[in-house]
Parts: C-alpha cells; sequence; structure tokens
C-alpha cells in the first residue's frame, strides 16, 4: 500500500482543480466569440461545449477532466501540503475513516489530543455517499431543468434530491447499519 508521509491535498490544489476547469471553458467561450455574438451565457456554454476543438460533447468532457486532474495533481505535489493543526482539526470534526489518517492521529496524541475512532460502517458508508451524490446531482439538473424552463423536471429532481437529503440525515442520526 502506498502511504505518503504528508498529506498532498491542501486548499490551492482544490482552488487549482476549480481554476482549470473555469478557464478550460472560459478560453473555448471567448475563442469562439459566442458572447460577444450576442448569445445568452447559458447558449454560448452550450454551443461551446458541443464544438471546443471539434470533439464531441463527451469527449471534450474527458479532455477537461483530464486537464483539471493533471494540474490538481501538479499543484498538490508542488505546493505546500495543509499544516498538521488544520488536519487535526479536520479529523476530529469529521472523523474520516481509512488507514491514510493513521499519521494524523498519531499526531493528535502526540499533541495532546485524543480523537476516539469510532469504526466505520462500511455499507453505511457507501449509501451514504450514494445518497449524497443523488442529492447533490438531482440538485444540480433541478435548477438546471428550471433555468431551461422544465418547471416538471425541475420539480421532479428537486424533489428527488429532498428526498435523497432527508434520507442521508435519517442515517445519519440512527445507527442503522
Amino acid at each position: 500500500m502506498l502511504v505518503f508521509e504528508r498529506p498532498i491535498e491542501n486548499n490551492t490544489s482544490a482552488l487549482v482543480a476549480l481554476a482549470f476547469f473555469i478557464q478550460h471553458k472560459l478560453i473555448d467561450a471567448f475563442q469562439r466569440g459566442l458572447l460577444e455574438d450576442g448569445l445568452d451565457p447559458a447558449t454560448a456554454r452550450l454551443e461551446a461545449f458541443e464544438h471546443y476543438m471539434g470533439l464531441p460533447g463527451w469527449q471534450e468532457l474527458l479532455v477537461g477532466v483530464g486537464l483539471t486532474t493533471l494540474g490538481w495533481i501538479v499543484v498538490a505535489f508542488l505546493s505546500k501540503p495543509s499544516d498538521e493543526k488544520t488536519l487535526v482539526q479536520f479529523v476530529s470534526r469529521i472523523n474520516p475513516g481509512g488507514p491514510g489518517w493513521k499519521p494524523i492521529l498519531q499526531k493528535a496524541r502526540e499533541m495532546g489530543n485524543e480523537i476516539s475512532t469510532r469504526q466505520q460502517k462500511l455499507p453505511k458508508a457507501v449509501i451514504s455517499m450514494l445518497l449524497g451524490c443523488m442529492a447533490v446531482y438531482a440538485a444540480l439538473f433541478g435548477i438546471g431543468y428550471w433555468l431551461l424552463g422544465n418547471t416538471l423536471g425541475a420539480i421532479v429532481f428537486v424533489l428527488v434530491s429532498l428526498i435523497a437529503a432527508m434520507i442521508l440525515l435519517q442515517l445519519r442520526k440512527t445507527q442503522v447499519f
């Protein structure tokens, strides 16, 4: 198993990943002059997405994700990691599972901060992750449908999002698994 001596995740790498993707799409939109041609931003983004470098939309998405991931990884390794105090605070609040956090738990103990490590239950964690993804994506699709004027689609997706979020909150309160 690969274990890093220092955590490579930090705020800078997360912001760079976001900036890479936004920059990727903005450059494309401005290169095409779609915004200057009087198109509304939503239509310009859709057209830019369909015609980037002459690639179909699904290939464009792969290029965007690939460039974003490459930028995130490079910055993660080149930039200063988050300080240990911040990581200890994160672990004490969130209690993430997995062996990768053991060095931080050890550092917390050395600092006199005993963090209880409750056992994560994998089925509950997986179901919670799926419900969280469902809630977020359904909300995004609901907002998208609303912006495009599809009221019925918006209502359906927002309801799905709310139901998934309520089940997720209920799972958090109970020891179902």
